[in-house]
């Protein structure tokens, strides 16, 4: 009885801080994204930028801050035990594979848990 209690609240415990570490994650994103593009902006004008190609950037940006808001959104349900938010994450994570060498082992962490039966169980 005692250790059934415990792994459960490992599993709680593990499923908080994936939330959270997603959510994080994706604030970040959108800090980094938003501050790069406001300094650029500010420094620059939108006519320079479109004169330097950086609009083109917009081809990455937007994908980017789509896999961020999957992050969030993902994140918060993860938290509320929500199984549509793991599949979210899931979604997120293959995609962020790609991102080398930070969003890799973010996605290769990520996938690890969520594909993990224990975590599947606890999720409704």
């Amino acid at each position: 009885m005692l250790w059934s209690l415990l792994n459960k609240m490992a599993k709680e415990g593990t499923i908080k801080a994936l939330g959270i570490i997603a959510i994080v994650y994706a604030v970040l994103i959108f800090l980094l994204i938003f501050g790069v593009y406001a300094f650029a902006f500010a420094s620059f004008g939108l006519q320079e930028l479109y004169d330097m190609g950086t609009i083109s950037y917009i081809q990455i940006l937007i994908p980017t801050l789509i896999i961020a808001l999957m992050y969030l959104i993902g994140g918060i349900a993860f938290l509320k035990y929500k199984n549509w938010g793991r599949i979210v994450l899931i979604i997120a994570s293959f995609v962020n594979l790609l991102a080398i060498p930070i969003g890799t082992i973010l996605g290769i962490m990520f996938l690890i848990y969520l594909f993990n039966n224990e975590i599947k169980s606890v999720m409704r």
